[in-house]
């Protein structure tokens, strides 16, 4: 009889102590897991921002068209034209294709004013050249800083238990996370 007394207590106390660790550990996966798809929409953000910085920069290429060679003409009409299909795509990765098609026009463009010297010569071409430089590059870094946080996100729900809580955490918030 002495024996049966002491067992329950340590079995309830093995118990609760195995719900608070569940819980603990539930609750940390969790709260890893919101934050790490902050991060995700925070550099999404910092690079949609650089994006839209871009496109406010690209109108500035029209005053300069007529001071260009025909070849880099073409290069600014089809950066402008490709610029209208990001800026007019509905959907996400309609828009980041159209995004990526317009950051390799823009690289054909700065290759082509180092290689003309006359395209050089002109202030405007050369301001909005160093503009566009420094927005590409700030691009890139957010380009860096997002696919980072997407891979952390994504190692993180590829875990255990992050696998199983991401997807209920999906299921309850009515949108499909990027898993």
């Amino acid at each position: 009889m002495s024996v049966a007394l002491w067992v329950l207590p340590v079995f309830a106390a093995g118990l609760a102590f195995t719900a608070w660790y569940v819980h603990g550990v539930y609750t940390n996966t969790v709260n890893a897991l919101v934050a790490l798809e902050r991060r995700c929409e925070t550099a999404f953000a910092d690079m949609d921002f650089q994006l839209k910085r871009r496109h406010n920069i690209i109108p500035g290429l029209a005053s300069v068209e007529n001071d260009v060679a025909d070849r880099e003409r073409d290069l600014i009409t089809r950066i402008r034209e490709t610029e209208a299909r990001a800026l007019n795509a509905v959907a996400t990765a309609m828009r980041m294709r159209a995004e990526g098609n317009l950051t390799a026009q823009v690289a054909d463009l700065l290759a082509a004013t180092d290689r003309d010297p006359h395209l050089k010569a002109i202030p405007e071409f050369a301001e909005l050249r160093r503009q566009l430089v420094d927005c590409e590059n700030r691009i890139l870094e957010g380009r860096r800083f997002y696919y980072r946080a997407m891979e952390e996100f994504n190692a993180a729900t590829q875990q255990f238990p992050g696998c199983y809580l991401a997807e209920r955490m999906c299921r309850m918030s009515g949108h499909p996370s990027s898993l």
